[in-house]
């Protein structure tokens, strides 16, 4: 069973200079068709990107999004494509030490609730379930290993079959939050091109750095990966790029 994987903060404003999301909808709609993804998790999804994403992904896709809470109006919505999987459940859990409601307390820069979302699925042709987790770490070191801590225990307690994790996890390859999420999960990067390039750019213009992420357990083996560093006409769709992962099951 291969599945092909995309991973893609939206930035969730609208920023000038031909950055609405009006403008980077199209841009991202264009490019992710060269993708044909299975799974796809996006982060920094509002309420305007969300309106674009039912326009330009949902007659192909299914979809499941919840926001971080009542007044933070931002989520991380998982969508699969629905010839290839068959929904079996959905969930989602708080990155905090109350997982089941809003709470913003690990969070270290930003008074901000922190989500991850997630789906059960079943490949048609072969029959197998598989789980995708869809995150957004909060900032700082003790938050993001407490966070990587929650997204393993809560992959012990829910996943059926093959587990795949996409997100933008803030943090760099060697951080401690990346060593806790390495200790139990398989980076997609580090077991097929390796690259340290950047995949926040901030339209060119911000400090690059690499932040973005897929993640698997030990029954999903990666076996391509790839940067979205496409533009359109010279403009960006995000001020992230996104990231492309093709894994293979091996259970």
């Amino acid at each position: 069973m291969d599945i092909k994987v995309v991973s893609f903060n939206l930035r969730c404003r609208s920023d000038v200079g031909g950055n609405s999301i009006k403008e980077r909808s199209l841009r991202l709609n264009e490019i992710l068709k060269n993708y044909d993804a299975d799974l796809i998790g996006f982060q920094e999804c509002s309420p305007k990107w969300k309106k674009k994403i039912k326009k330009y992904f949902c007659k192909e896709y299914g979809m499941f999004s919840r926001y971080r809470g009542l007044f933070q109006r931002e989520a991380t919505p998982v969508l699969w494509k629905q010839d290839k999987f068959r929904f079996i459940d959905r969930g989602c859990f708080r990155l905090s030490n109350t997982p089941w409601k809003p709470s913003g307390k690990w969070d270290e820069k930003l008074i901000s609730y922190r989500i991850c979302t997630y789906v059960i699925l079943e490949e048609r042709e072969s029959k197998k379930r598989i789980t995708f987790f869809n995150t957004h770490f909060g900032f700082g070191d003790s938050c993001q290993q407490k966070s990587a801590a929650l997204i393993y225990e809560y992959s012990k307690k829910i996943t059926e079959g093959p587990l795949v994790i996409t997100g933008d996890f803030n943090m760099t390859p060697g951080s401690k939050g990346y060593i806790e999420m390495t200790e139990h999960f398989t980076d997609a990067n580090s077991m097929t091109v390796k690259t340290t390039s950047p995949t926040y750019h901030g339209y060119g213009k911000g400090k690059p750095c690499h932040i973005d992420y897929c993640f698997t357990d030990k029954k999903f083996l990666p076996v391509d990966y790839k940067i979205i560093d496409e533009t359109v006409d010279g403009q960006y769709p995000s001020d992230h790029y996104g990231i492309y992962v093709k894994v293979r099951s091996v259970q």
